[in-house]
């Protein structure tokens, strides 16, 4: 009897295995956006579903219709939780790399409103605001050509975000953009590793305008801290990261984005 519940567990874990094995070989691709009222307070403990709308398939296996259901976080973040319990800042969908079919998707926003978009291969995350604009083309259904042209867009010049890494040791000002034209609607510190001491960090311009404060912002703390200045710049202006060190600073870094629009 010992012998059969042996052998029964055994096939148990061998079948975990395999399926381990195929769930790892998917591509997935990481897709972040914050969501926000209309008043411009960020929108929080809600959900955001994701439905893929084909069937499609890979080298071994097909790929059914499914659905994954996202958070929102108290920052507007949207963010998913494993089955093992770990939080993912985003949420990862499966991208075809393989089959001829793309992978199309509907999103279910809080109030009912839904858009379609295609999700494109790649390495870096991707924002849903990107997808929403790329939508389906219709017009185009070659896979690879859409995948082009969505991270032109997103890696397009003259608009989208730019992110700056930043250190304790770094000289002060730190020039982020130089000589910029345009408009600048967010800016965002965000703390990777903590300065070990208090320290001030500021955004500021050469016409000395602030876009974000130190006083929103504690080096402290892993977290991340945003501003949306909606600085409209008709003439040239330097964009700075300012670093005011307290005593003993030997340790803290991260980075500055700023969402941009060239004129």
């Amino acid at each position: 009897m010992s012998e059969i519940i042996h052998n029964k567990k055994l096939c148990y874990n061998i079948i975990n295995i395999s399926f381990i094995h195929i769930y790892i070989m998917l591509t997935t691709r990481l897709v972040v956006g914050k969501i926000y009222r209309t008043n411009g307070d960020v929108l929080t403990s809600s959900k955001i579903l994701f439905k893929l709308l084909n069937s499609s398939y890979i080298a071994d296996g097909q790929i059914v219709k499914s659905e994954i259901i996202a958070d929102i976080d108290n920052q507007g973040n949207l963010y998913t939780t494993t089955d093992l319990g770990s939080i993912i800042n985003g949420v990862r969908l499966w991208c075809n790399e393989q089959g001829d079919i793309a992978s199309e998707y509907a999103c279910f926003l809080p109030g009912n409103e839904v858009f379609k978009f295609t999700l494109p291969s790649g390495n870096s995350d991707i924002q849903l605001s990107v997808l929403r604009q790329a939508g389906i083309t219709q017009n185009d259904p070659q896979y690879n050509t859409l995948a082009t042209y969505v991270d032109n867009l997103v890696n397009s010049k003259g608009t989208g975000k730019i992110s700056i890494p930043f250190s304790y040791g770094d000289a002060s000002p730190k020039i982020l953009i130089n000589s910029f034209q345009g408009l600048v609607d967010t800016v965002t510190i965000q703390i990777n590793q903590v300065f070990n001491e208090i320290s001030l960090l500021s955004i500021t311009d050469s016409s000395n305008q602030t876009l974000l404060s130190s006083d929103y912002c504690d080096v402290t703390t892993v977290a991340s801290y945003e501003s949306y200045p909606f600085f409209k710049y008709e003439n040239s202006v330097d964009i700075f990261l300012n670093i005011q060190l307290g005593n003993g600073v030997n340790q803290g870094n991260g980075f500055v984005v700023l969402g941009i629009k060239e004129l």
